[in-house]
């Protein structure tokens, strides 16, 4: 999907969602940023890649594999996949562009 940010008036469409059977329109107001919501979503990705990357460092350290209790690197490695996932949803939502 796209904003659009073309200073449209409030009331017009933002955003058009399509949904089995219709559609579900996002209307402009001036209450809402489409930047602002752009650059929260860039911020998100970012958290998200941060935190990936410290457990991939975590997960890769054969100590803290070794050491850990089979529990916490198991909680460890659950992060992971929810980080990754969330970060997937996030960019297919943005069309990867956060």
């Amino acid at each position: 999907f796209e904003f659009v940010t073309d200073g449209a008036e409030p009331g017009a469409v933002l955003f058009e969602l399509p949904i089995p059977g219709g559609a579900v329109e996002i209307l402009r107001s001036d209450a809402f940023d489409p930047d602002e919501a752009v650059e929260r979503l860039a911020a998100r990705a970012e958290q998200l890649e941060e935190e990936i990357s410290r457990v991939e460092s975590k997960l890769a350290n054969e100590r803290f594999v070794e050491k850990a209790p089979p529990e916490v690197v198991e909680a460890e490695r659950e992060k992971l996949e929810g980080y990754r996932a969330a970060l997937e949803r996030l960019r297919a939502w943005t069309g990867g562009g956060a």
